[in-house]
């Protein structure tokens, strides 16, 4: 798994000049938009005693923050197009969902993925 979040690191900060961040955005102080979350949400996330995780299928979320709705699109795009030539097949698993988030006074889309380690090549 560490391998994946390494990689999605990589593919995802150039996106944000470098602000994507595993599990949770940092809350003090909240880093600056537009901003990338990418959180593991099920699926083979550890070693265990029948072998390494990575070879297993994966489940992330991925979350793109940004102050304006404009900046989102261009923004889902760029990450779309960087997971679809991700080492292993990483597949967009449900349409694209849009909030509001009063607090910040943002605008955030989800991203369903699945990163497929079990895919044999």
């Amino acid at each position: 798994m560490s391998a994946y979040f390494a990689e999605l690191y990589s593919r995802l900060g150039p996106i944000v000049s470098g602000r994507a961040f595993p599990v949770t955005f940092p809350q003090e102080p909240l880093p600056t938009w537009p901003a990338i979350r990418y959180t593991p949400t099920g699926g083979a996330i550890e070693k265990t005693n029948c072998g390494d995780a990575n070879d297993g299928d994966v489940s992330v979320q991925v979350d793109i923050v940004a102050k304006e709705f404009a900046h989102l699109i261009p923004l889902l795009a760029s990450v779309r197009s960087s997971l679809s030539s991700f080492s292993v097949p990483c597949v967009l698993e449900s349409e694209p969902a849009f909030e509001y988030d009063s607090e910040t006074k943002t605008h955030r889309v989800i991203l369903q993925y699945t990163i497929a380690g079990s895919y044999t090549f």
